[in-house]
């Protein structure tokens, strides 16, 4: 992201769609001012505003937002969740996001050899980031976690359909740029969903198409899973200590998570106890490895900035 802000793939702030949508959500959160968590949302806000008071953004600045208005979003939304309220404006403002990363794209036009190509790496990998974050997102929405008996439920055909709908250019919940961001992916996971739903059904511990995972304690909400992997973590430091959502998209995301998941799931006949589940997460970890496209990014930045 660097790199490409340096051959010229940048915006200044007053061009900024996002900007202009901010003030919709800040509007919409000041009708509930009065909860202490609204309150806490509306400072995030004001980071999000902070963070943008530059002379030029990039992309680093809009996935750093974009972010930030998640967290800020999915915070109001739980503390409201009891008046059914939705914000209708985060949706204008995510979009905007989506739109300011198409302008900062429109520079790599404009640009010849090998800084055009760093402006399309950058443009690929901030939607694909986008895109990774809607799904966490989706997955949290369909993981319930019952901190009395330290377990969580995913409910499987749940997660499956809302995904469907997200990749299907009929419906009304169509997503474009998921669709197009994680593609490759969503094939073999949406069939290996279909196939963990119908086991789940047929094992049947908590309900149809549900997965119990157990003896998580208070690790559930927060970190649990990569964690454990232990040196091989360094692989990927960013996902040591990763919280439940986070760790279930990444299994879901992992061919041989999938494979894990319903061998652990045929065994324990529908439920995970926490030492399996970690085993998974571990599994995942030592797996990763960066492809060639990843590397490519890092050669030709090496090279621009060596004024090759």
């Amino acid at each position: 992201y660097k790199a490409a802000r340096e051959v010229g793939a940048r915006l200044n702030p007053r061009n900024s769609k996002v900007l202009k949508a901010l003030p919709a959500l800040e509007a919409e959160l000041a009708d509930f001012a009065t909860f202490p968590e609204i309150k806490q949302v509306m400072r995030l806000i004001g980071s999000v505003r902070a963070s943008l008071d530059k002379d030029f953004i990039g992309f680093s600045e809009i996935i750093g937002v974009k972010k930030l208005v998640g967290v800020a979003v999915a915070k109001a939304e739980k503390a409201l969740v009891d008046s059914g309220t939705k914000l209708g404006s985060a949706k204008l403002v995510f979009k905007a996001l989506a739109d300011d990363i198409d302008d900062l794209a429109k520079f790599g036009k404009g640009i010849k050899g090998q800084g055009a190509r760093l402006v399309q790496i950058a443009t690929k990998r901030a939607k694909l980031e986008f895109s990774i974050d809607e799904l966490q997102t989706v997955v949290s929405r369909h993981t319930k976690f019952i901190s009395e008996q330290g377990e969580a439920v995913i409910d499987i055909n749940a997660l499956r359909n809302t995904l469907r709908d997200m990749l299907d250019p009929t419906s009304k919940a169509f997503k474009k740029n998921f669709a197009d961001a994680l593609g490759s992916e969503m094939k073999p996971l949406m069939d290996d969903l279909a196939g963990l739903a119908k086991l789940s059904k047929s094992l049947n511990p908590a309900g149809p198409g549900a997965l119990v995972i157990r003896g998580l304690g208070g690790a559930g909400g927060g970190a649990v899973g990569f964690a454990a992997a232990g040196p091989a973590g360094a692989i990927v430091g960013t996902l040591a200590g990763v919280g439940l959502p986070e760790m279930i998209m990444g299994v879901l995301l992992s061919t041989g998570g999938r494979a894990a998941l319903r061998k652990a799931m045929v065994a324990g006949q529908g439920q995970i106890d926490a030492q399996q589940w970690q085993l998974i997460g571990q599994a995942v970890v030592q797996s990763i490895k960066p492809v060639a496209e990843d590397l490519s990014g890092f050669k030709i930045m090496d090279d621009f900035v060596g004024g090759g």
